[in-house]
């Protein structure tokens, strides 16, 4: 099976409590959660990923395209979701002739349809969360890095995402999924590893 995200002896550049080297291999249609308290370098270790932050020590490689659904998402709130779905296509460099058909089929996938027109700062939490996805989708990517997607969602929204991220999974995407919280990894996730202490445990 393929390797999408290969890290290798990472030392994160950011202080935290986690201050061994970082390897992890993630292939192709795989999914792996990062589980630990506040603070011990979960979100650091998404953003070394991503190139937000540069790395202290190691490589990271990716195969395939990257997609980064950050805790806070960055949308503008006084803008309708479509109007925000083609700001971000716009951002990461989508060719116009294609944007509105990529726009159409998340929404679609991720429930997003029926508030398309809706501005943002009138979603709720599980609105704005599938938002969130449908635009973290928009490039088709190969892997998919969420930061505590799932805060303040309920349990039914929550079991509607993992089944959104579980299908994705299963047409090859691979995901990277911080959180604070082992049930959100339901479905999601093969195995776990935990902060700061680096074991890997089984899902």
């Amino acid at each position: 099976m393929e390797n999408q995200l290969v890290i290798e002896g990472m030392l994160l550049s950011r202080k935290t409590v986690t201050n061994q080297p970082i390897s992890l291999t993630l292939k192709k249609g795989e999914g792996i959660g990062i589980y630990g308290p506040n603070g011990s370098g979960k979100s650091t270790l998404l953003d070394s990923i991503s190139g937000i932050l540069p790395l202290a020590e190691g490589r990271v490689t990716v195969n395939g395209i990257l997609s980064y659904a950050m805790q806070f998402d960055g949308f503008q709130e006084n803008l309708s979701c479509l109007d925000n779905l083609y700001l971000e296509a716009n951002y990461a460099g989508i060719p116009k002739n294609e944007r509105k058909e990529r726009i159409t089929k998340r929404a679609q996938e991720c429930g997003v349809t029926s508030f398309l027109k809706k501005k943002v700062n009138k979603l709720s939490s599980g609105m704005r969360v599938r938002l969130m996805l449908a635009a973290s989708l928009l490039v088709n990517p190969d892997v998919l890095l969420l930061d505590e997607a799932f805060n303040a969602l309920d349990e039914e929204t929550i079991v509607s995402m993992q089944a959104i991220l579980h299908r994705e999974k299963q047409n090859g995407l691979s995901i990277l999924f911080v959180s604070h919280n082992k049930f959100h990894f339901e479905s999601i996730c093969e195995s776990i590893l935990l902060f700061p202490s680096l074991e890997v445990e089984a899902l």
